[in-house]
């Protein structure tokens, strides 16, 4: 159970970063946040309908720092320090999805 503890806390994290990487960046008019919170799974995702990501944006972590995304790069961190998985998709003026997985040890 505080492994499950432990992921919903840092699934929060992510969506609290999410939201205000939109709030400061994507001049957005909304933010959907859609979930499933289950003991051995957490399943969440946050969709915004602002500007996107620049197309020269690397989401690979040494990119991220270099050029100073480190929410960014804190989301991918956190998402890594709890097993989930994580992705970020994105096109200009389409906004911006972020949708993170985890799954219990015990059910994989």
């Amino acid at each position: 159970m505080s492994s499950s503890i432990g992921s919903c806390t840092g699934g929060f994290d992510i969506v609290q970063q999410a939201c205000e990487n939109t709030l400061r960046h994507a001049h957005a008019k909304g933010i959907m946040i859609f979930g499933r919170l289950r003991q051995e799974e957490i399943d969440i995702r946050v969709e915004d309908d602002g500007i996107g990501l620049n197309s020269e944006i690397s989401l690979k972590l040494n990119d991220m720092l270099a050029k100073r995304h480190f929410g960014l790069a804190g989301m991918y961190e956190r998402a890594g320090l709890i097993g989930a998985d994580m992705s970020i998709h994105s096109q200009q003026t389409q906004g911006t999805r972020t949708q993170v997985n985890w799954k219990s040890k015990e059910t994989v």
